[in-house]
């Protein structure tokens, strides 16, 4: 079964650890010769996202991986106290994600409807970091008296 591919993706994979067989680079035809025998079924993905990703793009795409993960997860935590039902959702998603890419290879897969979810998810992270900061009465004040003066104008 899995169990089988797994290891013969962990073995295969270890040839180029750290930089893996490039994206979409490890499961070409010759690939299939080098499989156990007991996995006859020619399959198309590692049934693994973690696998598959370290198949991929190795143990960097692996590391750049679980830090999307993380940063993730951080800010949909956070997400919670700003909107809770949003955050719940987010978390919900998130945590569907992370466990079903342990049976199946959503991640690495561009056209796989899960993996724009993880996008979505993922940059909505990083978005949160660029919210505007709303200006302070010190910061309108100082912006008054710089409009008044003759010098430099400075739009309000």
């Amino acid at each position: 079964g899995r169990t089988i591919l797994w290891r013969d993706v962990v073995r295969i994979g270890m040839e180029h650890p750290f930089i893996g067989s490039g994206y979409g680079g490890f499961w070409v035809p010759s690939i299939y010769s080098r499989l156990s025998p007991a996995v006859d079924n020619a399959p198309a993905e590692a049934h693994n996202g973690y696998l598959e990703t370290f198949a991929n793009l190795g143990l960097i795409g692996v590391f750049l991986l679980f830090c999307v993960i993380l940063q993730s997860l951080r800010t949909a935590t956070q997400q919670l106290r700003n909107d809770f039902e949003y955050g719940r959702v987010r978390l919900a998603l998130l945590f569907s994600i992370i466990i079903m890419n342990y049976s199946e290879a959503t991640f690495p897969r561009g056209t796989h409807l899960w993996w724009f979810g993880f996008l979505v998810v993922a940059l909505e992270a990083g978005a949160m970091n660029w919210m505007p900061i709303e200006a302070s009465a010190e910061t309108a004040d100082t912006a008054e008296s710089a409009a008044d003066s003759p010098g430099l104008k400075v739009p309000i």
